[in-house]
């Protein structure tokens, strides 16, 4: 049988606007901190604005899942983009940090809707034989934004000013509108639940569980890496996140379809070893040659495990209840992300960074037994 195409010009289409809006987050995310201590703001200032975001996402995402399934896909994700539009441009137009921390907020409500709805999107394009392939596809614009967004993001800052960076990040998302616009929405009938019973989806649980340890550990090298690698002496850290970002961009254009053809488990156990492997070496490295191929593995694996378990999620669950699996599942990111910084940070200070990386190791350890033991037996194969 002939398979069907993936690249159709409504997935092309959700693409582009994943890579335009994550660009956008990208730009943002380090040249706020700098325009809010152009403003005045102290560093636990910058924390708390910075940190509100991440609580208003996890708190819509379960909402937008439930309007999802309930309403339908378009309306949703187009007001979930006007609302990452306002909160871009708004930055741009006040010098108050209260209001600043007023935006943060709204900004991460726009940002858990027009996440949860983009991947949902994404999924119901996808011919379902091909799932784990798309996915993959549909990951790329993540890794491409990651590796260049940051760095265009500070240059525009630098070059023409906070304002002017801000404007450019809302231009993209408003791009992101015009291309939801033409999208042709897959029809379903929407299933009549209670908000009780449709904030999550159950059987996304235990992928949920595994990717937030995953992200946890994300999380304490994004906060901590640079901090261990200036207390070694090490220069030029940015280049460990420029091979992470690469290694993970390789690992999702050939990992989808090994997940398609082979299952889940063949993909998800190298990938844990390859995290567990990754973190053993950033605790030893004293160079940073060691910590630029500790970074090639870590995203490998990261590429691999976190596309191989949000393919799990979606595939195994009905269309009615995709909005919700994809609101549960990137809940679990957010949740990680955000406590991650907060105790492997404490850990850091009782143990060092070194222990803290080495006791990071034993998080994956743990989602690895939890799966080998556990999960793999009660999800359905690829």
């Amino acid at each position: 049988m002939r398979e069907r195409p993936i690249f159709t010009h409504s997935f092309i289409s959700v693409m582009l606007i994943n890579f335009f809006i994550f660009f956008s987050f990208q730009m943002i995310f380090p040249t706020l901190p700098l325009y809010i201590h152009e403003l005045g703001g102290s560093d636990s200032v910058v924390g708390l604005i910075m940190g509100v975001f991440t609580v208003t996402s996890l708190i819509s995402r379960p909402f937008a899942g439930f309007a999802l399934d309930k309403f339908g896909r378009r309306k949703v994700f187009l007001l979930g983009l006007v609302v990452l539009c306002i909160g871009a441009f708004s930055y741009s137009l006040v010098r108050v940090l209260a209001l600043i921390a007023a935006i943060r907020l709204v900004h991460g409500i726009g940002w858990g809707i027009a996440g949860t709805s983009n991947a949902t999107i994404a999924a119901d394009l996808l011919p379902k034989e091909r799932l784990g392939e798309g996915i993959g596809y549909f990951a790329l614009s993540n890794s491409l934004s990651m590796a260049i967004a940051p760095a265009a993001g500070l240059y525009i800052a630098h070059l023409y000013g906070f304002s002017d960076t801000f404007k450019f990040a809302g231009v993209l998302v408003i791009a992101s509108i015009l291309l939801a616009l033409v999208i042709k929405y897959k029809a379903y009938k929407p299933k009549a639940v209670s908000i009780q019973e449709g904030l999550y989806e159950h059987s996304a649980f235990g992928p949920t569980f595994l990717v937030f340890c995953i992200s946890v550990t994300f999380s304490g090298i994004a906060s901590f890496l640079p901090l261990y690698a200036a207390s070694e002496q090490i220069e030029d850290i940015g280049w460990f996140f420029t091979c992470y970002a690469a290694a993970i961009f390789f690992s999702r254009l050939i990992i989808g379809k090994v997940v398609d053809r082979r299952g889940y488990s063949v993909v998800l156990i190298p990938g844990f070893f390859a995290l567990m492997i990754s973190l053993l070496l950033i605790s030893q490295a004293r160079s940073l040659e060691m910590l630029l191929v500790a970074a090639a593995v870590f995203g490998l694996g990261f590429g691999a495990a976190q596309m191989t378990l949000q393919t799990m999620v979606v595939k195994g669950v009905k269309p009615t209840r995709l909005g919700a699996a994809n609101a549960t599942f990137y809940s679990g990111i957010d949740l990680g992300n955000g406590l991650g910084a907060l105790t492997l940070g404490a850990l850091a200070e009782l143990v060092g960074y070194s222990k803290m990386f080495l006791c990071s190791s034993l998080i994956i350890l743990a989602a690895l037994l939890v799966y080998t033991f556990y999960l793999r037996h009660r999800i359905k194969k690829a």
